[in-house]
């Protein structure tokens, strides 16, 4: 705790902040522009389809989650400690991924009876066996705090990811420039992650080392199962009761509402993760930091959010056309709730630097089997009553969040 002065962990905090602001709003900017070129040059259908093959690679991820760059990120020890193994584990679980895909793009096909749906989770099924070759030592500016030169590079990905995607779509119009985008700008992460950061790893395991991975993993990877839920099972059900073609409105919808907010709560969550855990022992300091950082990002939030809330029919008409009309109904409540799960996402942060991962699972089971249920209310009301049931399902965790954030602040235990 002595390498850093209390000044020095607010200015960092500031830098992380500043250079993920930057870049959250490049990022997002990029973003707009990519959802509104592809929303002339593809169907509602075409997001539609790919929204559940999104659902099997999500599903996949999660349930294998291992917690590498958190841990990586928790450690005292050196990056060099844990790169090779990591990087063995990484690849190992990307193939067992695109295997368990294919077998559940079976299943799917069948549930959402769309002919080329296998044919494209299968052609997705390549996307975790590229990643799984990324090297963990892209973590490395993160952890040593360096958010600038971070910021840059995720920002590269972000670029990279717009640019395959829209090129694609002006030759295949379909579904396929979706999924093949995300084939491309994985290949570009792997190139760059070897190319900018040391240590490179090597196809080294050594047991141990990975024994202190899963150890750590298991609160995280029921954390990650649970957060995929609450992600993207609104999407599996909406998908089923109106079919993919409404689905792709409300995905569209998600993607220019709920997603921003969440994005920035997610964009706060990685510049102060490193911070919380290095505050995690003076509590005084870890209460003042995270009330400062997450009261001053949720007034920012709310500020960008409003002409979401007040101005959607505009919003609609002039970025995305008269195909996705109806989009403008659903803006103002996903937006809202979007708002609440960066509040929810902002104090994850604090609970997985403190490892009370009970209060960080608590609060998305309980999302979870509050949203599942009410999502059948798209049965009888449509995309509006999915909708609904996002924003409610989002508002019951606020008093779970709170009462873990008392818990972690004001009753602090040692990790």
């Amino acid at each position: 705790m002595t390498q850093y002065s209390h000044m020095g962990y607010t200015r960092s905090t500031l830098h992380g902040l500043s250079a993920d602001g930057v870049l959250k709003i490049a990022s997002f900017g990029v973003k707009a522009a990519k959802l509104i070129l592809l929303s002339r040059l593809l169907t509602p259908t075409d997001f539609g389809v790919f929204s559940l093959v999104t659902i099997a690679l999500g599903l996949m991820e999660s349930v294998t989650e291992t917690g590498i760059n958190t841990t990586i990120i928790q450690s005292k020890k050196s990056l060099s400690y844990f790169a090779d193994t990591a990087w063995v584990i990484s690849i190992v679980r990307g193939l067992a991924i695109s295997v368990l895909m294919i077998l559940i793009g079976f299943g799917m096909q069948r549930y959402y009876t769309e002919p080329l749906l296998l044919l494209y989770v299968a052609g997705a099924a390549c996307i975790p066996i590229i990643r799984g070759f990324i090297s963990p030592s892209v973590v490395k500016w993160y952890k040593e705090l360096q958010f600038y030169r971070d910021a840059s590079y995720r920002f590269t990905l972000v670029f990279a990811d717009a640019v395959c995607t829209v090129i694609l779509a002006l030759f295949i119009p379909s579904a396929v420039a979706l999924i093949g985008g995300i084939v491309l700008a994985a290949l570009v992460e792997v190139v760059l992650s070897f190319g900018l950061f040391t240590p490179r790893p090597r196809f080294s395991y050594i047991s141990s080392r990975a024994k202190e991975i899963f150890d750590n993993s298991h609160g995280l990877n029921l954390s990650a199962i649970l957060n995929y839920l609450v992600e993207n099972v609104d999407n599996l059900l909406i998908g089923k009761f109106v079919g993919t073609a409404q689905l792709g409105i409300y995905a569209n919808g998600y993607s220019l509402s709920h997603k921003p907010n969440l994005e920035l709560g997610k964009s706060v969550q990685r510049s102060t993760l490193p911070i919380y855990v290095r505050l995690a022992d003076d509590a005084a300091r870890l209460r003042r930091g995270f009330w400062k950082s997450t009261l001053l990002s949720l007034g920012l939030f709310s500020v960008c959010s409003l002409p979401l809330i007040f101005l959607p029919n505009w919003i609609v008409s002039t970025f995305l056309g008269a195909q996705w009309k109806g989009t403008e109904v659903i803006l103002p409540l996903l937006t809202i709730a979007g708002l609440i799960q960066s509040f929810t996402v902002l104090s994850s942060t604090l609970f997985t630097a403190t490892k009370r991962y009970f209060w960080l699972n608590a609060n998305l089971f309980l999302n979870a089997i509050t949203l599942i249920p009410l999502l059948f209310m798209t049965q009888k009301y449509g995309v509006i009553g999915g909708v609904w049931a996002v924003l409610l399902s989002r508002i019951v965790t606020v008093p779970v969040t709170g009462l873990g954030i008392w818990q972690t602040l004001y009753r602090p235990q040692k990790v």
